[in-house]
């Protein structure tokens, strides 16, 4: 019996003293990265205070559009992957898409958009090289989406990605709310 809760009590030290830490780390690198290296273009939303994004293809036909939606925590950046995947499917997000943004993507979003970037070689556009504001409530990320971000993870081994990925996903949920 004692075993058992031997082992508990060495994940949780595990995950708090070392896979978190780098976790933390690694996903302030990457938000900030996409901040200052998005490119500032203006692009109106349709509507006063309604965030959209836009994703736009190598030729600059749009593919797929984002509302942030307060009633499922989905913000407008992920909207649009979501979107685009179920247009192309999650093996076509490859190319050099361009997704543009209303709004400044919170630290949340541009962590995402980061590994997008990193993977597919996407661009960000938004209007200023800044964060929107995170509020703490629901945000959505789509198993798709997370499967991106986990394939970044290079710094912790595969084995843990799969053991901590709960912990993972609630980590990028909640990251950078005050």
């Amino acid at each position: 019996m004692a075993a058992p809760i031997r082992q508990r009590r060495a994940n949780v030290r595990e995950w708090f003293h070392t896979v978190r830490p780098v976790l933390q780390a690694q996903f302030e690198l990457w938000a900030t990265n996409v901040r200052d290296n998005l490119v500032v273009a203006a692009w109106p939303p349709p509507a006063p205070a309604v965030v959209t994004s836009q994703i736009r293809d190598a030729v600059g036909a749009a593919v797929a559009n984002g509302v942030y939606n307060p009633a499922n925590g989905i913000h407008a950046e992920i909207a649009a992957i979501s979107n685009l995947a179920g247009v192309v499917g999650p093996a076509n997000w490859a190319g050099p898409h361009t997704i543009q943004t209303s709004l400044e993507p919170c630290q949340r979003c541009a962590l995402i958009l980061r590994t997008f970037v990193l993977t597919y070689g996407w661009t960000v556009q938004a209007p200023a090289n800044a964060f929107a504001n995170n509020y703490p409530g629901a945000y959505n990320l789509p198993d798709d989406v997370y499967t991106v971000v986990a394939g970044q993870l290079g710094l912790i081994p595969a084995h843990e990605r799969v053991h901590y990925e709960a912990r993972i996903k609630s980590m990028i949920c909640g990251f950078a709310v005050a």
